[in-house]
């Protein structure tokens, strides 16, 4: 699954065992898939706020 979605092997079973631990035996596919989403979310938002600073123009500096 690691090499698939290019996640670190812990993430999901981290999720495996927070998610048995929250929601019982649903929570063997549901805390992989929560946590998953998160780091997405978590990427994609840092991610995005990279670009953004990356497109804003550079300050001039006024050579008088």
């Amino acid at each position: 699954m690691s090499k698939a979605s290019h996640v670190h092997p812990l993430i999901p079973i981290l999720g495996v065992i927070g998610g048995l631990k929250l929601w019982g035996f649903g929570g063997f596919i549901l805390g992989p898939l929560a946590l998953a989403a998160f780091v997405t979310l978590l990427d994609f938002a840092t991610t995005e706020d990279s670009i953004e600073r990356s497109a804003e123009p550079k300050s001039k500096k006024s050579g008088r």
